[in-house]
């Protein structure tokens, strides 16, 4: 999807990712209660700040509903303890 859909999405709560973003490249969410978007890293330790979209990210067409399975969730919860 588009840049402008992909908004869309992260305004109702979805949680959005690149096609070409591995999983260390992590998701993008906005926050209940706040207008920034969030970049969330997993990996190499759980993390998050601002997201700054670079001209690559709002001319491609590549976004998508990021998905994580609950078990790799409780892997990446449990190897950052």
């Amino acid at each position: 999807m588009l840049l402008k859909e992909a908004l869309e999405q992260l305004h109702d709560g979805k949680v959005l990712c690149r096609s070409k973003w591995s999983l260390e490249d992590g998701y993008l969410k906005i926050m209940p209660g706040m207008d920034f978007v969030w970049k969330i890293i997993l990996k190499p330790t759980p993390n998050a700040g601002n997201y700054i979209f670079c001209i690559d990210d709002l001319k491609s067409d590549d976004w998508q509903e990021f998905e994580l399975s609950k078990e790799a969730i409780a892997v990446e919860v449990a190897s950052a303890a």
